[in-house]
């Protein structure tokens, strides 16, 4: 894939992503977020269990694996739109796109380096700990600049 087409998609994803980052959003209620827009709604489980289709006891199996997140998605967006809801789906990656990957990069090469650098040290051939920095720096770009799979190959 180029680079460039790479990017724009990175980006694209940052932006659509700024929005979850951004937003407080809401904790999920023990009782799961089924369980508790029902009961919000004073609905009863059996009307409930009649618009799924479904016996009254499956709402309730229904309601305790989302309190377990042992639901699956497809159930969750049944009974969202059965609710009137909307089911909301996004990962959320903890650090931007660009760090995850630079530290995933960062890792690959301190693991390549490793083994070198103790035989290096056996051979009384070490290096400072300055030039060892760079020299990592150097192939932690030259790994995300080459865009290669290796990338997410650990051994």
């Amino acid at each position: 894939m180029d680079e460039s087409f790479s990017k724009l998609k990175r980006n694209q994803i940052e932006k659509s992503l700024k929005v979850w980052r951004d937003a407080e959003l809401p904790v999920r209620p023990s009782i799961g977020w089924i369980r508790a827009i029902r009961q919000a709604l004073d609905m009863p489980a059996s009307y409930l269990a009649h618009k799924l289709g479904v016996v009254p006891s499956t709402i309730s199996r229904l309601e305790d694996s989302e309190t377990y997140d042992a639901i699956t998605l497809s159930s969750l967006k049944k009974i969202a739109e059965s609710l009137n809801c909307d089911l909301q789906y996004c990962l959320v990656p903890r650090k931007s796109i660009e760090a995850m990957k630079r530290d995933q990069a960062e890792k690959v090469v301190r693991q390549r380096m490793r083994s070198v650098r103790h035989t290096m040290v056996l051979e009384s051939q070490g290096t400072s700990k300055h030039s060892t920095n760079n020299q990592i720096e150097d192939e932690i770009n030259t790994l995300l600049n080459r865009n290669i799979k290796g990338l997410w190959r650990l051994k």
